[in-house]
């Protein structure tokens, strides 16, 4: 019986609809997607995502992703398929950036990075199906590759740097997924490894329940491949969760933990 009266009131509203009104849903998933670009990832995509299964397709779509080639792309081989803005470098991608925006970085190039610093949570994501597909590396005497002052996620990556950190966590939570980290430090074993965290929570629960607004995690989901030659293969100076890591150690001696 109330299914026949919901019924009966949908037929109700859409005669009552004038013959030229146009609903939002009434368009192409194209010119949604449109819309959908001046929209902030967060919290806005976020809350679009959550009213029908169209939006939340449509949110994930891979042409939302921000592509970066060095080089010549052809369409097809983006995530997406098909034709868009490709941006040279990381850096560039990053500065056009959106919190909680993916950046897919093209496989079968290097990409230099160097110093980059990401305010706002980002996915960084491999374009390749291993990790040396797509290699990011630094030249000497840089600071770091990147450097994280958000929640961010990289995965599918493979960075090189010499004399610096390939990674400097700050703050917020990071996720390194199915990443290879080589960092050479030419002999000062002491000074460098291919992981750096600064980040300090400043309020953790004694029961051991971790409020996530508050709390600060670098979160290593294997297999990860960290190739330290220095002294340490992680170096904390303030609060770390570290798990599910591999470390691989090529000099004489056992890697450590700091």
């Amino acid at each position: 019986m109330m299914a026949q009266q919901h019924a009966q009131r949908t037929a109700a509203d859409r005669a009552a609809r004038p013959s030229k009104e146009t609903h939002l849903l009434d368009l192409d998933d194209a010119c949604i997607l449109m819309i959908l670009k001046h929209l902030m990832p967060l919290p806005d995509l976020f809350c679009c995502a959550q009213t029908c299964w169209r939006f939340h397709r449509l949110t994930s779509d891979k042409r939302m992703w921000l592509v970066v080639s060095p080089r010549y792309i052809p369409p097809e081989d983006t995530p997406s398929g098909r034709a868009g803005v490709v941006h040279n470098t990381l850096k560039a991608a990053v500065a056009a950036s959106r919190p909680g925006d993916t950046i897919w970085l093209a496989p079968g190039v290097t990409h230099e990075a160097s110093d980059i610093h990401i305010p706002h949570p980002l996915h960084i994501l491999g374009g390749g199906s291993n990790p040396e597909d797509t290699p990011i590396s630094a030249p000497p005497g840089v600071d770091c590759v990147l450097s994280f002052g958000a929640s961010c996620k990289v995965a599918m990556l493979a960075f090189s740097a010499t004399l610096c950190p390939c990674l400097v966590h700050r703050k917020g939570v990071l996720t390194v997924e199915r990443c290879k980290l080589k960092s050479d430090p030419k002999g000062l074993l002491h000074l460098v490894s291919p992981v750096l965290t600064l980040a300090a929570s400043s309020n953790r629960s004694n029961s051991g329940v971790r409020d996530l607004g508050d709390a600060v995690e670098l979160a290593v989901a294997k297999p990860l491949a960290a190739t330290a030659a220095a002294a340490a293969a992680s170096v904390c100076m303030g609060s770390l969760d570290l798990s599910s890591s591999k470390v691989i150690r090529h000099s004489v001696g056992g890697g450590r933990l700091v």
